[in-house]
């Protein structure tokens, strides 16, 4: 997950600034990698035309405890949530707010339908790897932070990068908010017992 609605209204929020040289550089090897990746994780979208997408897969790493009393455990199957980034240059290029509303509605569509399925099959929680702290946490993320190492710097790195790329705002939505840019991971817990969602149909998690 890696490009958001840019800053509020204003003279501010309206300027842009153009992609330093580095990212110029890089740019062409960056795009094909981006989109070889998602084919290789079989991302599709939560709506047709909705701002998100989902992979499902197997959670790989340590144990975590929700505040709710949720337990992931590893191996456990999750739903990873990833914005499409196209999608989500229009709809802010037209307003801030058509993101965070569009999102919303994809967010509740993919947890409605986990919380139906068969607890032999229903993803536990909900999970996004991102740089978008208060994106996430007004949606009712939990965070949890990753040792800094060369590999999650480089993941920041690269999410800034696609964040610096889809914003209307260019880098300039680099510098706006008040929460440091850091990757982390998101946890959204999924009830149980919901009703049917629409929109997605899960390939079997690997």
């Amino acid at each position: 997950m890696s490009a958001a609605p840019g800053p509020r209204g204003g003279r501010a929020a309206r300027r842009t600034h153009p992609p330093s040289r580095a990212a110029r550089l890089l740019e062409p090897i960056l795009v094909v990698a981006e989109r070889v990746d998602r084919r290789r994780r079989h991302i599709r979208p939560i709506r047709p035309t909705g701002l998100l997408g989902v992979e499902f897969r197997r959670h790989d790493g340590p144990e975590v405890r929700l505040r709710d009393g949720t337990l992931v455990r590893r191996g456990d199957r999750i739903a990873e949530i990833h914005l499409r980034n196209e999608h989500v240059r229009d709809a802010a290029r037209a307003r801030g707010w058509v993101v965070i509303f569009g999102a919303r509605r994809d967010l509740d569509a993919l947890v409605r339908w986990c919380a139906a399925q068969p607890p032999s099959s229903a993803p536990v929680a909900v999970h996004a790897y991102s740089v978008l702290r208060a994106f996430l946490e007004r949606g009712g993320f939990e965070r949890r932070a990753r040792r800094q190492t060369v590999r999650t710097r480089l993941d920041g790195w690269f999410m800034r990068w696609l964040l610096g790329r889809f914003s209307p705002q260019g880098e300039a939505r680099l510098l706006a908010g008040h929460a440091r840019l850091e990757a982390a991971d998101y946890w959204l817990p999924v009830p149980r017992g919901g009703q049917p969602g629409t929109g997605v149909e899960p390939p079997p998690a690997r």
